[in-house]
């Protein structure tokens, strides 16, 4: 009976290497499972970040387009508003030029019905 003991005593280490490879092979698996989620969570999270900076690049480039278009706004009514001063200045211009022509006329007909000088009580002042 030596040598069927020696054989079952074979047997049953051959049984438990077994058991730990296949224990080895199960946790070598799982590990290799984490590394993969670990993977697939980096990857979601720098592709994340990327839609986040391409966001924020987005905005930026909006706001200054923004930006620029409100200068131009600006620029055309600075335009505008530097146009329509001229135009103030020149009606300014004209009336005064009419007012002094009325003045010299009502001048002239005061002195044609003999009113006296100029500068008369019918004459406005300055």
């Amino acid at each position: 009976g030596e040598g069927g003991g020696a054989a079952a005593a074979a047997l049953e280490a051959e049984r438990r290497r077994s058991v730990e490879l296949e224990e080895k092979l199960i946790s070598a698996e799982a590990a290799a499972q984490r590394r993969e989620e670990e993977r697939e969570e980096l990857g979601r999270r720098q592709r994340r970040m990327e839609a986040e900076a391409a966001a924020a690049e987005a905005r930026v480039r909006a706001e200054a387009a923004a930006v620029e278009a409100l200068e131009q706004q600006l620029g055309e009514a600075e335009r505008r508003a530097d146009a329509r001063s001229a135009a103030l200045e020149e009606q300014l211009a004209a009336s005064e030029a009419a007012a002094a022509q009325m003045r010299e006329l009502l001048g002239s007909l005061q002195r044609a019905e003999g009113g006296g000088p100029a500068g008369a009580a019918g004459q406005p002042a300055g």
